[in-house]
């Protein structure tokens, strides 16, 4: 695999995580339903976008770290 190659893949890994990580956000920006019972489905659903979000952040980071050496043999 060379160089050009594996620089794209990181930038569309990179672009899948922005996107999500924004999803995510947006999501936990819509507020929650007032019925109770809605109400503990969303909070469980919650804590598992939260572990998502924290997973995609992380791995967005990793990506970002990847990009700059190869961009800097580019």
């Amino acid at each position: 695999m060379d160089v050009s190659h594996i620089s794209t893949l990181l930038h569309e890994k990179q672009a899948e995580l922005t996107t999500r990580i924004s999803a995510i956000e947006a999501d936990f920006k819509k507020g929650r339903s007032a019925d109770f019972a809605e109400q503990t489905t969303e909070s469980e659903n919650d804590e598992v976008l939260d572990a998502i979000h924290r997973e995609a952040k992380i791995e967005l980071a990793l990506v970002n770290e990847a990009i700059i050496p190869i961009s800097l043999t580019m």
